[in-house]
C-alpha cells in the first residue's frame, strides 16, 4: 500500500504542478476528500481544491514545486516541497506584483482511500511569501 499511495500523491504533483493540469483533481481526489486547511476564502471540498489551485496557477503560471522528502506510513504521505514562481495574476484577492519568490516551503499530509487521494493538511510558508512578494514588511 505505501508505494501505491507514495506513487498517487506524486502523480496529483506531477500532473497539477508540473503539467498545469487542474482536471486531474476529478480523477485523483475523492468525492468525498475534505481539505483540513484551505486557503484563506476556499472551502474544503474537491471542487474548492480545484478552485484554489488553478487561480493558484493563473497567480504563478511559471509555477515551480520541487519534492524535497517523502515519508509513507500505511495510507498516509507526507510531502516536503519548495516552491518557486512569479506572481503575475491575481490571488486571494491581491493584486499581481510581478515579483519572484524562491524556497517557500510547504508540508503536506494526503490521507489516501484505496486508488484516490483523500482528506488533506498542509502547510505553506506564507509569510515567507508574502514578504517576498512585497505585501508583508521583512522579519526582524
Amino acid at each position: 500500500m505505501a508505494s501505491e499511495a507514495t506513487d498517487l500523491v506524486l502523480r496529483f504533483l506531477k500532473e497539477v504542478f508540473d503539467n498545469k493540469n487542474v482536471d486531474a483533481i476529478d480523477e485523483l481526489i475523492d468525492a468525498k476528500a475534505v481539505d483540513r486547511t484551505p486557503w484563506p476564502g476556499y472551502g474544503t471540498d474537491r471542487a474548492e481544491v480545484k478552485r484554489g489551485l488553478s487561480d493558484f496557477i493563473t497567480a504563478f503560471p511559471d509555477l515551480h514545486l520541487s519534492v524535497d522528502d517523502v515519508i509513507t506510513q500505511g495510507n498516509k504521505v507526507v510531502i516536503r516541497s519548495t516552491m518557486s514562481g512569479t506572481n503575475t495574476g491575481e490571488f486571494m484577492g491581491m493584486p499581481p506584483t510581478g515579483k519572484r519568490v524562491t524556497d517557500i516551503g510547504g508540508i503536506d499530509i494526503v490521507e489516501v482511500k484505496g486508488s484516490k487521494l483523500g482528506d488533506h493538511w498542509g502547510y505553506v510558508d506564507t509569510t515567507s511569501m508574502m514578504t517576498q512578494l512585497g505585501l508583508l514588511p521583512p522579519m526582524g
